[in-house]
C-alpha cells in the first residue's frame, strides 16, 4: 500500500491477507457473491496533520489475474481502546 501525506512524505508498505483457505474456500462474511473482510492494517495510528491523505492499493500476487475478485476497497476508522 502506497500512503501520502498532506505534507508530501511519501511511505510504501508490503501487507500480506489471506483472502482464502487452502481449499479454495473464501473467508469473511458472505452475501451471495460478496465476500467482506475486515481486516487490520494498523491500529493506535493518528493522522499528525490536517489535508489530504492518498492511499493507494496494489495487487502482488504470483498469479497475473484474480478472476474472481472484481473490487477492493477500504476504510479508514476509529476504534476505542480496548
Amino acid at each position: 500500500m502506497y500512503s501520502e501525506y498532506p505534507n508530501g512524505y511519501t511511505d510504501k508498505d508490503t501487507l500480506n491477507f489471506i483472502l482464502a483457505e487452502s481449499n479454495g474456500k473464501w473467508l469473511g462474511e458472505n452475501s451471495g457473491t460478496v465476500v467482506e473482510n475486515r481486516i487490520a492494517i494498523s491500529s493506535g495510528g493518528r493522522f499528525p496533520a490536517s489535508g489530504k491523505y492518498t492511499f493507494k492499493i496494489q495487487h502482488a500476487m504470483r498469479e497475473d489475474d484474480l478472476a474472481e475478485i472484481i473490487d477492493v476497497g477500504f476504510r479508514v476508522a476509529y476504534m476505542e481502546a480496548k
